[in-house]
């Protein structure tokens, strides 16, 4: 199985809020940039997990520790006046120490770049939107004729059922929301409302199958240079102490890089089945002042004009399966990592452990 070869790279822009995980999926992406299987066009930094200062500044250090920062820009978005979640610290990255980014963000407005590159490309671009939405969305609502050169957005965000066994909460930001949702629900409602873009959204649904265990962070140890480790586990885990008091889990879970797992494994199977469940949903977002109920999802099947979103919302299979697809989707971010820091890799003669198998996603 191999990714299929196309004759010109998908172009790709990345919309976050530059906390840990975001940078973490803009780290994937650069692999799939250095691999020739896209063009890593720009990324926008919002308002979420810290400062829009602070969110750039996070986005130019990943850039600077891929040796992309004199290739890929970096626009700031627009601030809005919900404060942070600090989730992970003031910095946004739980005080993971990074080299100084030696390139600066761009000056332009991001929403008029982002208007500019959907006039002047040739080929629709596909979004990743793994912070609030503010910005994809005042681009649909100004410029709503640039939809068909919109190739797909795929959206981290919501939180759609409630989390099994409990059935107590589902949401990070509050019992019922998923915290890029609650930072500006009126974005994302109107993002999902819209009609003439294709739209995927990776729900908490389905990130909550991923966890960062003591084995896996132990994996990171035995696969990057120390310095590179460090970065890497910390970076991952930066949330660990609030999911652990939330979910009880036993390290964090891994949000924003699902929306690039799920882009590159989508086609994957296991036992026959695809590792992704997906339904089509009309899904809306509540826009309260009512604080645990802000962001919150719901299946809007009254709403006769809403349209429908793919939502990937569980693993497919049993119990078994779901375990060999969480182990799939890992070793995947792995491996991908390893293409994005490929100096950064311990030898196999400075390592006794065994390497990770490589698994080579098929794109559809």
């Amino acid at each position: 199985m191999g990714i299929t070869k196309k004759s010109v790279k998908e172009k790709v822009i990345l919309l976050g809020d530059h906390g840990a995980d975001d940078m973490v999926a803009q780290l994937l992406l650069s692999a799939l940039h250095k691999r020739g299987e896209i063009a890593l066009s720009g990324i926008g930094v919002s308002h979420g997990n810290c400062s829009v200062e602070q969110a750039a500044e996070n986005a130019l250090m990943t850039l600077e520790l891929t040796g992309l920062h004199n290739e890929i820009p970096v626009f700031v978005g627009q601030a809005n006046t919900q404060e942070s979640d600090d989730a992970f610290g003031n910095d946004g990255r739980g005080g993971v120490a990074l080299p100084a980014p030696a390139a600066k963000a761009q000056d332009k407005n991001i929403v008029d770049w982002l208007i500019e590159t959907l006039e002047n490309t040739d080929e629709p671009i596909t979004f990743f939107v793994t912070g609030p939405c503010t910005d994809i969305n005042s681009v649909l609502q100004q410029r709503p004729d640039l939809k068909p050169k919109i190739a797909e957005q795929i959206i981290m965000g919501g939180a759609i059922s409630l989390l099994t066994p409990t059935f107590t909460r589902r949401g990070n930001i509050t019992p019922n929301s998923e915290f890029n949702f609650w930072a500006d629900p009126k974005a994302a409602d109107e993002v999902l409302a819209g009609t003439g873009v294709k739209t995927t959204l990776i729900p908490l649904d389905l990130t909550q199958y991923l966890v960062f265990t003591p084995e896996r962070q132990a994996q990171i140890r035995n696969t990057f240079k120390p310095e590179t480790a460090e970065i890497i586990c910390g970076l991952l885990n930066a949330a660990a102490e609030i999911d652990s008091k939330k979910f009880g889990t036993t390290g964090s879970f891994i949000h924003d890089a699902m929306t690039v797992l799920y882009f590159m494994l989508r086609s994957e199977h296991v036992a026959d089945e695809k590792l992704f469940m997906w339904n089509r949903l009309p899904i809306a977002v509540k826009i309260t002042d009512e604080f645990e109920m802000r962001g919150a999802c719901w299946i809007a099947w009254s709403e006769a004009q809403r349209p429908s979103v793919t939502v990937i919302q569980k693993l497919q299979g049993d119990e078994v399966q779901r375990e060999r697809a969480t182990e799939i989707i890992f070793q995947t971010m792995v491996n991908t990592l390893k293409q994005a820091l490929p100096d950064q890799v311990i030898a196999p003669e400075e390592n006794a452990a065994p390497a990770p198998a490589v698994l080579v996603a098929r794109q559809p």
